[in-house]
């Protein structure tokens, strides 16, 4: 009796493991299928604009804040505004610096 309860044990223990190794294997395929789809379809520029850095003036940021009026928020070196780009439809947050620590 004990030795049907340990195989048995036993057998469920690799059965489980299966499972979960086969499973693992296909949310990995599922994700790297989804990856290539959005990295292949970039003739969308927003895309590219979502992923890539831009710097900007202080001046063009004074303008996208209206002067720095609408505080969101203050954080741990300065205070965070809402801004509006120039488009005017995408609505971004700019942080003003006010202490830099050396």
């Amino acid at each position: 009796m004990p030795m049907e309860i340990f195989i048995t044990g036993i057998a469920s223990l690799v059965l489980a493991f299966f499972v979960l190794a086969i499973s693992g294997i296909l949310i990995y395929r599922h994700r790297i299928r989804q990856l290539t789809r959005v990295f292949l379809d970039q003739r969308d520029i927003r895309f590219v604009e979502d992923i890539t850095l831009t710097s900007f003036t202080y001046q063009e940021l004074k303008i996208a804040s209206s002067n720095f009026t609408d505080v969101i928020g203050k954080g741990a070196f300065g205070t965070v505004f809402r801004g509006v780009m120039a488009n005017g439809r995408r609505v971004i947050a700019i942080k003003r610096l006010e202490r830099v620590k050396s």
